[in-house]
């Protein structure tokens, strides 16, 4: 089996076309289950627009991914990933988008992928490699002390005295 990156030289270019022949498809099914898993998510009812809001977040999510992914298969880089959720997570949690989110999300992708694009086997090896790389870019970018602040956030807000009970 070649190495990731030199796979990604001789092969990169091959898979991203293969992959953006299914792209409504894919990412069509993502978004459903998306909606289907998370239905509150993005749902701002302060927004005018809040449906609205939600379902285009839902619409081009899967859409942005797709768009990444392409990126580092035929730039072949895997660097750019590591940006892309640098800077996204500062935006994404302040709509109350989790780890969780975002790692379903990645594998809902490759999962419709996988369902969707005809790969010989070292290529889907190679994309599980990636996929998994992609989690712990998550994994590693939402793990920070800003992060633990919101959860003790919420959590006094669905307690509603700074996280204890209170006693009578």
């Amino acid at each position: 089996m070649l190495p990731f990156e030199t796979w990604l030289v001789e092969r990169g270019n091959l898979v991203a076309t293969d992959i953006n022949g299914h792209y409504d498809q894919i990412c069509e099914r993502v978004s459903l289950r998306m909606a289907a898993a998370f239905p509150n998510l993005c749902f701002d009812p302060v927004r005018a627009d809040a449906a609205a809001f939600q379902k285009q977040v839902f619409r081009e999510t899967p859409r942005r991914l797709h768009r990444l992914i392409q990126v580092v298969l035929l730039c072949q880089s895997i660097a750019v990933v590591e940006r892309e959720y640098r800077w996204g997570w500062r935006i994404l949690s302040r709509y109350n988008v989790e780890r969780r989110h975002m790692t379903a999300h990645v594998r809902w992708y490759f999962e419709e992928l996988f369902t969707s694009v005809a790969l010989d086997h070292d290529d889907q090896l190679r994309l599980i490699e990636l996929r998994d790389h992609i989690i712990r870019m998550i994994d590693s970018t939402t793990v920070t002390t800003q992060q633990y602040a919101d959860q003790a956030r919420r959590r006094q807000v669905i307690n509603g005295n700074g996280g204890s009970h209170s006693q009578k």
